[in-house]
């Protein structure tokens, strides 16, 4: 199989030994001959149609000459046909107009390969962008990685920072309640210590008390006695019939009188004075009992903040090492930032550099290739103008065509060598294997 053009799209070879896809061809060929005339006075068409007969070879050769031959004559003899051009001036349009489609032809082939060209500049200018942006990036992803590096190291800097002064203020506020609370326990201590000596002061008051009122009951019941020992002293001595000694019976009565009155009254007030005891006694345990109370309360509060302040003194302590960290983190960062830039400094101007110029070679490649693409398709448009005309003037000389194929010695050979035709055309039957997407060359 013969190489065909590149494709002008993708620049890549092609050939008609391909089984898929396109070929770019801008020369004739004898496939496109058969295709463009299948009349006789294209000898390739007779050669074909004897082929498909079962004449091969040498004879085929001569056979094939000797129709084209006399083809030829009987065209010769036809002569100019009434009311229509001389058949020369039309075989010399179609010679001119065919000249004409090859000259666009020639000029569609330059253009295509003007923009094969173009297309492969193109593609060398965008994989140069592609090289040069990559060496950019690689270039920069250490700096990108490392400023990443830095924006997290700041924020754990900052969370840990908060976190510090927030922990920092609760063990403030923890220790400064433990404090408080202290102060409160120490008081409640100091009022339970003087409850328990009030206790004690009136439980030996009441102790003492209830002693003196039974010393002064016990004296207030001998007083009893003597008194009514002298009240019958005196009735005797009153009764007695003898005035004259009734008088120290009567002071002895007295006396006794006398002292049980103060025995009574002494009674009365040791009495009071142990009521008065017993009630101070209640009031001073009603204190102690309070005042322990008190101080148990203030004990259970002081142990819940002293756990409290431990605990917000050691997260204080946990905050502040992760600070620690955090703020060694960020420095590393910094300078792995600093590093890395340093490290780029002297390559990246250059580097970017050759991104833009590779950036407008691109862009001059696109304008390039853009403008022989509009080439190509001018051109593509002047060759189907110019191949309308070709047909034209081979339609013009069809008439011709018709009164020589009709020529009894031409039919003869036909005839004898078995050309069908189809009207001025040889008929081509397809003789390739009928896969159903194929049909003789003149259905198409």
């Amino acid at each position: 199989f013969i190489d065909a053009q590149a494709n002008p799209r993708t620049g890549a070879p092609t050939s008609y030994a391909n089984t898929s896809g396109s070929v770019y061809d801008s020369q004739p060929r004898t496939i496109s001959n058969l295709v463009a005339d299948q009349t006789l006075g294209n000898i390739a068409a007779i050669s074909a149609a004897l082929t498909i007969a079962g004449v091969t070879g040498a004879a085929n050769i001569a056979k094939s000459k000797e129709i084209y031959d006399a083809y030829q004559t009987a065209l010769s003899e036809t002569g100019d046909l009434t009311g229509l051009p001389p058949r020369a001036t039309l075989e010399a349009n179609l010679a001119t107009q065919q000249a004409e489609l090859a000259t666009a032809s020639a000029n569609l082939a330059t253009a295509q390969s003007a923009l094969t060209t173009a297309n492969t500049a193109l593609t060398a200018a965008q994989a140069d962008v592609g090289a040069k942006q990559a060496a950019l990036t690689t270039l920069t992803a250490d700096v990108t990685a490392a400023t990443a590096d830095v924006t997290a190291a700041q924020t754990a800097f900052d969370q840990a920072n908060a976190a510090a002064t927030a922990a920092a203020t609760a063990a403030s506020d923890a220790a400064a309640a433990l404090a408080s609370a202290e102060a409160v326990l120490t008081a409640a201590q100091g009022a339970l210590t003087v409850a328990e000596t009030a206790l004690t002061t009136a439980e030996a008051n009441d102790v003492s008390t209830d002693a003196a009122r039974t010393a002064a009951q016990a004296v207030y019941d001998a007083a009893v006695i003597a008194e009514q020992q002298a009240a019958q002293a005196l009735s005797a001595e009153l009764t007695d019939g003898d005035p004259n000694d009734n008088g120290p019976a009567l002071a002895a009565y007295n006396d006794a009188a006398a002292a049980l009155q103060a025995a009574n009254t002494a009674l009365q007030a040791a009495t009071t004075a142990a009521a008065d005891a017993d009630a101070a006694l209640l009031t001073a345990q009603g204190n102690l009992t309070a005042a322990q109370t008190n101080a148990t309360n203030a004990a259970t509060t002081r142990d819940t903040l002293q756990t409290a302040s431990t605990a917000a003194t050691t997260a204080a302590a946990t905050a502040t090492a992760t600070l620690a960290a955090a703020t060694t983190a960020l420095a590393d960062a910094n300078l792995a930032l600093s590093e890395a830039n340093a490290a780029i400094a002297d390559q990246l101007p250059a580097a970017q550099l050759a991104l833009d110029a590779a950036s407008a070679a691109l862009s001059l490649a696109e304008t390039a290739q853009a403008d022989a693409a509009g080439n190509v398709v001018s051109a593509t448009s002047v060759v189907t103008i110019e191949a309308a005309d070709v047909a034209a003037a081979q339609a013009a000389l069809v008439p011709y065509d018709q009164a020589a194929t009709a020529n009894v010695g031409v039919q003869t050979l036909l005839t004898d060598n078995g050309i069908q035709m189809d009207g001025v055309n040889v008929l081509l039957g397809n003789v390739a294997a009928d896969l159903g997407d194929t049909a003789p060359y003149n259905s198409f």
